[in-house]
């Protein structure tokens, strides 16, 4: 962290009060004659992090977990929006830090909850209960080992501690040290429990005579037992979302962006627009869905085009529209944009519970792309990405859906590739999920803007 940079921030901070930092241009304007002989690119990065809001959402952490967890969020946005390096926006973010709280919370969030514990000792509690019963012996082992390995999960935190200022470490990094000795105690507990059922199991069954149909009804019993389990995780990751049923109103703005003139013919993108519609409405079809599908394109009074500089804007709009149209079930709002970008929706909560949206449809090099667009509408209705892209969806999700499903319009913008199972559940429209779902939801980094390249 360039602790010089940090000393002249907290100079001007000092003579013009903490409030500066929610005016980019003020502090801008002050910092110039105080940070002239800094390197340029620390000054840039701290610059963005002003100029992005990154004050108030750091103002919000209510203890050092959120703390780190929010830096962690604003890099992965900072470096999205400005492309620098990582380096740069954790050290510009580590400086924001320290004004705001004194110290510096730990990039790596120690998520450790301490109702984990209890749950633990009621679980080796009713294993003690039931191990003179043979049948609940396999189902003890089973549980032991799924358990073991969501303690070694939980227990393997990683925390990066190298800027956080010698002693001013939060009090609460003391108790959460505690509660994971605690649960390295009950891993400790599970792993002779395990070891006490297969000694039994040994000395009721010798060596070489466990039968197929033995190993057989035991596969069945460890495969029921992990389906359950991952049935109740796909619930529980459901819970909330809404089910894309009725009908849909799409409202279309021709949009000048940041200076940047809409002069595309409306009625030259009205056939893009249709054909986005017919890929989404074949799609519901395919999964024996009932949906209507109006659109309209929306322009002010005296025609002009909406005119904006951020998709933030667009999201305030929102709420606007949606009561203008509340006799829809659904109402998208997608802003097209006659310039060559990348297209995105920025969403007001997260995907499939958001109170707003706001499409950023894009240009691309070839003209308006339908594909994109019918990508776009079906994060509005709350599907998810299943492409990798570095620091927000794990390359292991793309390569695994690639394996066990081919294709899909969330991995890719081609609207042949139709819409997948997993997302089709996601929207309520697969009424029949397959408890491997689980395994793909919730994988990509929510904070970022759902982007397709």
């Amino acid at each position: 962290m360039n602790t010089s940079l940090l000393a002249s921030i907290k100079w001007v901070i000092s003579q013009h009060g903490e409030s500066i930092l929610e005016n980019p241009a003020k502090l801008k304007k002050h910092l110039i004659n105080h940070t002239k002989n800094e390197p340029k690119e620390d000054r840039i990065a701290f610059g963005r992090c002003i100029e992005l809001g990154f004050y108030k959402e750091l103002k919000k952490a209510k203890n050092i977990n959120e703390r780190s967890q929010i830096k962690t969020a604003l890099m992965y946005k900072l470096q999205r929006r400005t492309r620098i390096n990582k380096t740069l926006c954790k050290d510009a973010l580590d400086i924001l830090d320290t004004v705001i709280y004194g110290n510096t919370a730990s990039f790596m969030a120690v998520q450790v909850s301490s109702q984990q514990t209890i749950f633990y000792d009621k679980i080796i509690h009713q294993i003690k209960l039931t191990w003179n019963e043979p049948k609940i012996k396999w189902v003890g082992l089973v549980i032991a080992g799924i358990i073991i390995i969501s303690i070694i999960f939980s227990t393997t935190i990683k925390t990066n501690t190298n800027n956080i200022i010698e002693n001013r470490i939060d009090e609460r990094i003391e108790e959460l040290r505690r509660i994971t000795e605690h649960q390295e105690q009950i891993a400790e507990q599970l792993e002779q429990i395990r070891k006490q059922i297969d000694d039994e199991q040994n000395r009721q069954t010798p060596t070489g005579q466990n039968t197929t149909q033995q190993r057989t009804s035991r596969d069945a019993l460890i495969e029921n037992l992990q389906n359950e389990l991952l049935m109740e995780i796909l619930a529980e990751k459901r819970k909330g979302r809404s089910d894309i049923t009725g009908s849909v109103k799409i409202l279309m703005f021709p949009t000048n962006y940041k200076g940047n003139v809409f002069r595309m013919r409306l009625n030259n993108l009205a056939p893009v627009v249709q054909d986005a519609i017919r890929i989404i409405s074949e799609q519901a079809k395919r999964y024996n869905q009932d949906i209507t599908i109006d659109w309209e394109f929306v322009t002010l009074n005296n025609n002009a085009y909406f005119s904006m500089n951020n998709s933030s804007e667009g999201l305030q709009q929102y709420s606007l529209y949606r009561n203008r149209h509340r006799d829809y079930n659904h109402v998208v709002i997608v802003y097209a944009i006659d310039r060559v970008e990348r297209s995105y929706i920025s969403i007001s909560g997260s995907l499939g519970r958001s109170e707003g949206h706001a499409i950023m449809w894009f240009r691309e090099n070839n003209g308006f792309s339908s594909g994109t667009l019918a990508h776009e509408i079906f994060h509005a209705f709350g599907a998810e990405d299943l492409y990798f892209e570095q620091g927000v969806v794990p390359s292991e999700v793309e390569r695994n859906f690639r394996t066990l499903l081919g294709n899909s319009i969330m991995i890719n913008n081609q609207g042949a590739s139709g819409l997948d199972p997993i997302n089709a559940w996601l929207i309520g429209w697969n009424k029949t999920p397959e408890p491997w779902y689980a395994w793909f939801i919730d994988r990509r980094d929510n904070t970022v803007d759902l982007r397709l390249y």
